[in-house]
This record gives C-alpha cells, structure tokens and sequence, in this order.
C-alpha cells in the first residue's frame, strides 16, 4: 500500500515532554538529588524522543518558593523496564519563581544533546548549596502516567552504565520538564534550524563557503509571478501487514513489532515530520446540501451514507532522508482500537507549513 505525501523542504522543531501552563498546574512535590523520569504516559504529549536529532533548547516550571536547588535536562535511554542508561545531560540552572507575575516558567535554555528515537527527556536535580530548597519539579499527572525516581546522586551521562530506578512507588505526576527537538540531516550534532549554518555539510556548522572560500549567498527567492518551488515528497510508505491485531497496552508506536502490529515503512528525499491519526467510517444521513452527518432522529428518514471521523489523538515522528520506518502497535489516544477497518493519515509538516494529509486502509482483529 503505497502513499505519497508532499511537504514543503525544512523539517519544524517540536516540543517533547510536559510543562503546566499555570502555577496551579504545579504538584506539591518537591525533589530531591536524583534523576526523574517518565517510564509511562497515558496520553499526550509524551516524552519519548519520536526520532533522531538535537534536542536545542529546554525548559522547567517550578513552585513558589524564591531560593531552589539546580535542575538539568537530562536525556535517558531505557535499558529494561528496571534500568536505564544516562546519555545526555545540559549544564545546571536554579529555577526561579517570579514572585510579581505569579509565575514559574524556566527557560528556554540553550543546549545541545544528540538523541535518538526512543531516548527519553527526564530532569535532573544536583546538589543544594546555601539556603537553597528542593525545588518543585512535578506538576498535575494523568491517567495512566508513570513517573519514576533514582535518588542519592544526579548521575552523570555515562552510556555504558545501566542504572537501577528506585524501588518504591511510582509518582502519579508527570515531570516538569520539555525539549525542543530539531532535525540533524548531516548527523553533526546540531540543530539544523538553530544551530547549524551549513545542515547538508557536516564539516561546517556557520555558513556554507563556496569553492573560493568566501561565505556562499543565499539562493534568491522567486520573483513575482514565479510558479512554486518544487515541494520535497515522502514516497511508497508501506503498511505490512494490513490486517493485523492492536496491543492491549503501551504506546503507539515502538521501534520493533512484536505480537501485535504492523510495520509502517516510508521513504523520504528529504527530512520532514509527519503527524499520524486514525480515521474510522461511521454510519451517517445526507443532509439537503449533500453534506453527509452524524445519524439522528431528525434525519433518519434521509439518504445513508458513510462519515470518516478521526478518532482522538496523534503521534509526531521525525524521519530523515532514506528509508525510515517504525511499528505501529494498534493504539492511539492511549487506546487500543477495536476489531475494524481505519485508516492511518500522515500529515507532513517541515518549515512551518503542512503538506497534504494522506491515508492507508488497515485492518484490527482480534
């Protein structure tokens, strides 16, 4: 099953992980030294790392105390539903609360941490100096979330040590912390949106040169009356197999298919993101206008006919130029999907613009 999807040419950084808008978002929670994280979540936004990268830019809110401890970005890899592994860590900032706008909002601070798909964003809490507090860095959870904890030290990144969470309950909180994440096409190790002058030349990191050594100029832009540029294309996305049955928990997408599933393979020329739905037909009546809506009892009496509905929650991944792919597990909004026909609708967006949504037919079983 093949799809072709056009998008513009740059890829758009997106936010990874959960910060509250308001302080009364804020848990009553303080942290300790140690390393916090997101193991579970029951709904979005997530943080996972949806695909390869730079994460760019973090930020933290805290609670309403003047003096707090230092807090960091921290990026773990899971190793077992027990360990993890840190792979990645900024520099320290001690949170502030803005005691005049009644506000705890941190950031954004600049970093630069290359990631991977399937990497987490955590926080993570150093030692206190002075009269400094523990600062505040939970805030309101949802169903299904599952936050967990190592204490005693702020470990460093280290990738060839597994370490152990706690053993103790987990946190019904989500962490407060995100990440920007931008696309990496030359794979150097910065942001090609923020960080890198020259992201198709991993050599340079400010502006490309020319032959002569000189800094190259910018391509012009079209004149008026120009006709469009060329959009960049995702091609012959693959869905194998169509039928398949949904996974009675987890996420929507991992990076192996087990049991359940199907895998989702794409080729892109150039790197783009693409936000997933599922769509369902639903029974509806035909309106005057030709129009096709929900069944009610007013128009039961119309013309039947058939109304896609896009169910509840997406997912976001980064894909870089080349064959990219990954396993859908039959989920989505945090919900397993019923035995059914759907359909999985890529929306492309790259630069600030969306691309023309494009959908695949499959299958649930049980």
């Amino acid at each position: 099953m093949a799809l072709v999807i056009v998008v513009p040419a740059a890829p758009a950084a997106i936010t990874v992980g959960e910060i509250p808008d308001r302080p009364s978002g804020v848990a009553a929670q303080q942290c300790n030294v140690g390393t916090f994280g997101m193991t579970a979540t029951g709904a979005p936004p997530r943080y996972e790392i949806p695909g390869d990268g730079v994460l760019t830019s973090w930020r933290t809110y805290t609670g309403a105390v003047p003096t707090q401890g230092p807090v960091r970005l921290k990026v773990i890899r899971p190793v077992s539903p027990t360990t993890f592994k840190v792979v990645g860590a900024s520099a320290y900032i001690n949170p502030v609360y803005d005691l005049a706008t009644n506000t705890g909002a941190n950031g954004p601070f600049a970093t630069r941490i290359p990631v991977v798909a399937d990497d987490l964003v955590a926080l993570g809490v150093g030692p206190r100096t002075g009269t400094q507090s523990m600062p505040y860095c939970f805030s309101t959870g949802k169903n299904g979330d599952l936050s967990r904890v190592k204490l005693a030290a702020d470990d460093p990144p280290d990738a060839a040590l597994a370490l152990p969470w706690d053993a103790m309950p987990t946190y019904p909180y989500r962490v407060s912390v995100t990440a920007s994440l931008e696309p990496d096409l030359d794979h150097d190790g910065y942001g090609d949106e923020t960080q890198d002058g020259c992201p198709m030349d991993a050599t340079k990191h400010g502006s490309c040169a020319t032959a002569g050594g000189g800094a190259s100029t910018p391509a012009p832009g079209p004149s008026p009356g120009a006709p469009p540029a060329v959009l960049a294309k995702i091609a012959s996305q693959r869905i194998v197999p169509t039928t398949f049955p949904a996974s009675p928990n987890g996420q929507s997408v991992r990076s192996f298919r087990g049991r359940y599933g199907t895998t989702v393979t794409y080729t892109l020329n150039e790197a783009a993101f693409a936000r997933f739905t599922v769509t369902q037909l639903r029974a509806g009546h035909k309106t005057g206008k030709g129009r096709c809506v929900a069944a009610t009892r007013r128009n039961r009496s119309a013309k039947s006919c058939a109304r896609r509905m896009t169910l509840p929650g997406h997912f976001t991944l980064a894909g870089q130029p080349g064959a990219n792919s990954f396993a859908f597990t039959g989920r989505i909004g945090g919900k397993r999907l019923k035995p059914g026909r759907y359909g999985l609708v890529a929306t492309p967006t790259a630069n600030g613009q969306t691309g023309q949504p494009v959908r695949a037919s499959f299958r649930i079983v049980k």
